[in-house]
C-alpha cells in the first residue's frame, strides 16, 4: 500500500500502520513504519520535507559502517546493521503528517545478507557472495541510494573455535587457513567494501577503506548462520583417477600399472584431462630420484557417468626395484599415488 502523494490525514496512516493509535506524535514513532520507504517520518528541524531533504540525510537510514572490518563487526553485534533516525517531537525534531506523503508500506529491503543455509565446501568448492539487492523507485529505497557505487560483496565468518576468515567477492574454500575446521554451523556476517581480499589473502588497512553493513530484518538477518558439511558439491569435479602398480612377479624391472579415470558419482560431470602420465621414484618424495615414467594419454575426454582404464608396464633400468613408488599426474599434479610397491 502506497499513501497518496497529497490530501492525507490521520485515518488513513492509522490505516495503513495498523497502528492502534490516531496520535500523530505516536504514529510518527510506530514501530509498524517500513524503514525502507523513502517518504516517512524522518528527524529533521523543518515544517515540511521534500525529496531532496530526504536524500540528504540518507533517507533517515544510517548504516552501520566503519573502516576497519573488525569494527564494522563489534559494531553489527551490538547496534544491528542501520538505525532508523525517526523524530523525537518539539521544535528541534517536529512530528509532521506531510512525512506520510508517498508513503510506501511494501517496500522491500534494499540489500539482502545471504540468509542460512547448508553449503557443500569440500574438495575445490567456491561459494559466491550473492548480491541480493533492490533498485530504488520513487516510494522505495534501493541499494543505489543509501550505499556508495562500486562497492563489492564481503562475508566474514567466524567458526566453532573462534577462527576468523574473511574476504571479498567468492569464498575458495580449499584456502582456507585450518580447512578441517571449518565445518558445522558457522556464523557469517555480509558487508559491502571498497576493499578486495581473497579467503586466504593478507589485508593491511588504511584510511581509505570503507566497510558497510548489509541491511538486514528480523526475517532477513545479519549475521546468520552458515551450514558447512564439508562434503564436496555436486557437479563441483571434473572426475577422479585411480592408480594400482605392482612389480611384475618374477622379473626384477618391471612395474604394472592400471589407472582408472571415472566421473561416477553425484560430484562428478566429466571432462577433459591432459598429460596423463606415470613416474617412479625411489622414495617417497616425487621430486627426487625418478627412475622411470611413462605417458598414458597426452588427453582423454570423459562423459559424465562414466570410467575408462589403461593397463601396461613399465620397464625400471635399476638395480634393485626396493622401495619404489608410482605417482599418477594429470593437469599438471598429482591426482593419485601408491605406496612402496610389492609384487603381484
Amino acid at each position: 500500500m502506497i499513501l497518496p502523494a497529497k490530501n492525507i490525514g490521520i485515518i488513513d496512516v492509522h490505516n495503513c500502520l495498523g497502528d492502534a493509535s490516531y496520535d500523530l506524535g505516536t504514529l510518527c514513532k510506530s514501530t509498524n513504519i517500513n524503514h525502507w520507504s523513502k517518504w516517512k517520518p524522518i528527524n529533521y528541524n523543518g515544517t515540511t520535507i521534500d525529496e531532496v531533504i530526504l536524500k540528504g540525510r540518507n533517507y533517515g537510514i544510517n548504516l552501520t559502517q566503519s573502516n576497519e572490518i573488525t569494527v564494522l563487526i563489534n559494531r553489527i553485534d551490538s547496534s544491528g546493521t542501520y538505525t532508523y533516525n525517526k523524530p523525537t517531537g518539539g521544535s528541534a525534531s517536529p512530528f509532521r503528517l506531510g512525512d506520510f506523503r508517498n508513503y510506501d508500506h511494501n517496500a522491500p529491503l534494499p540489500a539482502h545478507p545471504m540468509s542460512n543455509k547448508m553449503i557443500n565446501n569440500g574438495g575445490t568448492a567456491v561459494t559466491g557472495l550473492a548480491g541480493i539487492t533492490s533498485i530504488g523507485t520513487t516510494t522505495a529505497i534501493g541499494y543505489n541510494d543509501i550505499y556508495p557505487a562500486g562497492l563489492k560483496r564481503g562475508i566474514y565468518m567466524k567458526n566453532s573455535k573462534g577462527e576468523i576468515a574473511w574476504c571479498t567477492d567468492k569464498i575458495e574454500w580449499s584456502k582456507i587457513n585450518n580447512i578441517n575446521n571449518w565445518k558445522g554451523d558457522v556464523t557469517a556476517y555480509d558487508f559491502y567494501t571498497n576493499v578486495s581480499k581473497t579467503i586466504n589473502g593478507i589485508h593491511t588497512g588504511n584510511a581509505s577503506d570503507l566497510f558497510y553493513a548489509v541491511t538486514s530484518t528480523n526475517d532477513n538477518p545479519n549475521p546468520y548462520t552458515l551450514t558447512l558439511t564439508g562434503d564436496k558439491p555436486a557437479g563441483s569435479e571434473k572426475y577422479f583417477f585411480s592408480l594400482n602398480c605392482k612389480k611384475v612377479q618374477g622379473t626384477t624391472n618391471r612395474v604394472h600399472y592400471n589407472v582408472t579415470i571415472s566421473s561416477i558419482g553425484d560430484v562428478y560431470r566429466g571432462g577433459t584431462a591432459n598429460n596423463i602420465a606415470i613416474q617412479i621414484h625411489k622414495t617417497a618424495e616425487s621430486t627426487s630420484q625418478m627412475v622411470a615414467s611413462a605417458t598414458i594419454a597426452s588427453s582423454y575426454t570423459i562423459g559424465a557417468e562414466t570410467s575408462y582404464s589403461w593397463e601396461g608396464n613399465i620397464t625400471v633400468n635399476v638395480a634393485s626395484t626396493a622401495g619404489l613408488r608410482c605417482f599418477l599426474y594429470a593437469d599438471g599434479q598429482i591426482q593419485a599415488r601408491t605406496g612402496i610397491l610389492q609384487e603381484q
